[in-house]
Order: C-alpha cells, then structure tokens, then sequence
C-alpha cells in the first residue's frame, strides 16, 4: 500500500512540477519557492526526471494518464475560484502529515520519518527567518 501511495504522490508532483501543467505565477505568499517554474529552474535534473517518469507513465497508462489530467484541471478551477478553501485544505493535509511522521518517530526513534521532520522544522525556521527579514510569506 505504500508503494501505491508513493506511486500516485510522485505522480501527482510530476503533473505538478510539469511545464506543460504549469499554473499562473503564485502570489507572492504562495510560499517559500514561488512558481514551479522556479523551482524547475532551480533544480533541473530533478525537474527533468519528474518529468521523465510522468511520460513514461503516460506512455503505458494512456486512460489513466487522462483522468488524473482531467482531475488536475478540476482542481485548478476550484481553487482559482476559491484560493481560501484550497489554502486550508493544504494546511489541514500538511498537519496530517506531520502528524503521521510524529508518531512514526516517536515509535521508531531515528527512523526516517525522523529525518524528515528536522528537515521539516529546518525549512520552516528558514522561511520564518525569511519573513521576518521582510521576504516572501
């Protein structure tokens, strides 16, 4: 089951990290980063694998390919008509997330999921030392 989840989530970034899904330019607190674009141009050899597998996976899932376009586009609309509602959806996954690595940690000290909430807490006090600086929110 795991796998699968991976599976879809590497998807759904590729779709996301995508030019030829690129969405308008984010405001400017639509986050640390900024666009995609940027971060593609940032980091193109990750972009450029993400965008490998995608294709790939297009090749040989033409019917599912489609409907996950289809589903991307739906919500693109829906949060272009209300950027509020998607924002706290957003909020309320990443919180779920981060509940699910806390646990992991606290049963499996040193484990991966461990790693990835001190990346995560280091990402975050950089973008709160952004902030206060006066960068982007």
């Amino acid at each position: 089951m795991k796998i699968r989840h991976t599976l879809a989530a590497a998807l759904l970034l590729g779709f996301g990290l995508s030019p030829a899904f690129a969405q308008k330019p984010m405001p400017a607190d639509g986050g640390p980063d900024g666009t995609r674009t940027e971060w593609c141009a940032k980091n193109p050899d990750r972009c450029a694998a993400i965008k490998e597998r995608r294709e790939k996976f297009c090749a040989e899932n033409p019917q599912k390919c489609a409907e996950m376009k289809q589903k991307h586009e739906e919500r693109r609309k829906q949060c272009e008509a209300d950027p509020e509602q998607c924002k706290a959806e957003r909020k309320a996954k990443m919180e779920e997330r981060r509940g699910k690595l806390e646990a992991q940690c606290k049963a499996e000290p040193g484990s991966r999921a461990c790693e990835r909430l001190k990346k995560w807490d280091a990402r975050k006090a950089e973008h709160g030392a952004k902030h206060d600086k006066g960068g982007t929110k």
